[in-house]
């Protein structure tokens, strides 16, 4: 147990001086005190693919995903449609039990489909994007040991360099650096070879995966249409038995209403009436019957109405049209003939009526700005936070006109003039409703 310690913390301890003199070196390389590796182009070339393939996979992965949650969406729509349909699909009406065995090989042609999407299409997907997160591991790491290359070598430069020359730490430091070397040698090529294939086998994957989605994709909706076009044939069935009133509602006979009073009954009922001949307060004047039967005739003269005290006349309270109205009696047959001759003395209530005063809201009513681009009805009430802004209630209209600096505009902010008073200031959009001229 104690020696295991030991070792971890050995470990951990090896880690931080690596890290440290990674650190040295590349201050040391960025201040030209140390000599840096050149640039391999190639390699740069190779990560530069890797980059952009993993950001497709990555775009790839996300846009499969939306689509496999579509396709669950609408599996559920299809099936909660088609229960409603059952429901609606009456007993009586023709192939109810061939529409729902329909409606069930529906949902499980969605059921289906969603099992393959997943299955083939969305799992192959996440397989061949899970691969580049240790392959950018091995790149990040090739860095590292180009860092302890150039930091091997930096030293073996020293010893070789220093004055007092040291064949002990001279052997170490050819050492360390060959070892150096081989590690660096191992990791990148490693990645040369490993770089290129994995970039090459983009194209197999995009043709399979994209086969796979497009046939499973065919076969569903060419058995999804030959459902639908069986489902359309029975609808068509139906309609065509409803046309002949096989499933029409039953309509109970209309009763009749009570019968209407004739002509005669009604002029009869109303010269008989004991209130138009004798009572003196009533609304109107007692009906005056002069003349007598000559000829089967009878003349009725209905003097003008007798308004109640207090109540004005009509449009002119001078005079009222006097109506003549003639009532030939014949034998089973009643004639009402009504002619009405206006008093020439009446003035039309349009001559009478004097000349409107306008009112001191309209004399005072602001003019439209000249520079008006819109106007708008406020949706809401606001009261202004600052004092460039306009207090309003609901209801209130404002004439909306350009900023006069383009700069001072923010989004969701509009310069504007308030019809009511005629101030000035910024109003938020959204509590307002354009109003369409």
């Amino acid at each position: 147990m104690a020696e295991g310690g030991r070792e971890a913390k050995g470990g951990v301890f090896a880690k931080s001086i690596k890290r440290a003199t990674r650190a040295k070196e590349r201050f040391l390389q960025s201040i030209g005190k140390a000599e840096k590796s050149e640039k391999d182009e190639t390699f740069e070339d190779y990560v530069g693919n890797f980059n952009n393939q993993q950001a497709a996979a990555v775009k790839l992965q996300k846009e499969l995903k939306n689509y496999a949650n579509s396709v669950k969406a609408m599996s559920l729509a299809s099936k909660n449609l088609n229960d409603a349909l059952s429901e609606a699909y009456g007993d009586d009406w023709p192939d109810k039990d061939e529409v729902r065995n329909a409606q069930d090989s529906m949902d499980l042609l969605w059921s289906d489909y969603q099992e393959k999407v997943t299955r083939e299409v969305l799992s192959p997907v996440n397989t061949y994007q899970s691969q580049f997160p240790e392959v950018k591991q091995r790149i990040a790491k090739r860095g590292r040991k180009l860092v302890d290359y150039d930091a091997a070598k930096h030293t073996l430069t020293a010893a070789q360099q220093s004055k007092k020359r040291d064949e002990a730490k001279l052997h170490k430091a050819q050492d360390e650096c060959q070892k150096a070397k081989k590690v660096y040698d191992d990791v990148n090529n490693g990645l040369m070879e490993e770089l290129p294939a994995l970039h090459d086998s983009r194209i197999g994957f995009y043709v399979s995966t994209f086969q796979a989605l497009f046939s499973s994709e065919q076969r569903f909706h060419t058995d999804m249409g030959q459902l639908k076009s069986r489902l359309g044939d029975t609808l068509e069935k139906l309609q065509q038995e409803a046309n002949t009133g096989k499933f029409a509602t039953k309509r109970l006979p209309r009763s009749p209403g009570p019968a209407s009073p004739s002509m005669a009954e009604v002029v009869e009922a109303a010269m008989n009436k004991p209130s138009l001949q004798n009572d003196t307060d009533h609304p109107y004047e007692s009906v005056d019957l002069h003349g007598g039967l000559k000829n089967g005739e009878v003349d009725v003269n209905i003097a003008k109405p007798k308004l109640p005290s207090g109540e004005i006349e009509g449009p002119s309270a001078k005079d009222v049209p006097e109506a003549e109205v003639e009532a030939t009696v014949d034998p089973g047959k009643v004639e009402l003939n009504a002619n009405v001759t206006p008093n020439a003395d009446v003035t039309p209530a349009a001559e009478e009526a004097p000349d409107r005063t306008p009112s001191p809201t309209e004399n005072n009513k602001p003019a439209m700005p000249d520079d008006t681009l819109y106007s708008v009805i406020t949706t809401h009430s606001y009261t202004r936070c600052d004092s460039d802004e306009l207090s309003f209630q609901t209801g209130e209209t404002i004439h909306i006109i350009p900023f006069e600096d383009p700069d001072d505009a923010d989004e969701g902010w509009l310069m504007g003039v308030k019809e009511s008073d005629s101030s000035k200031g910024l109003l938020p959009e959204n509590h307002t409703k354009r109003i369409q001229t």
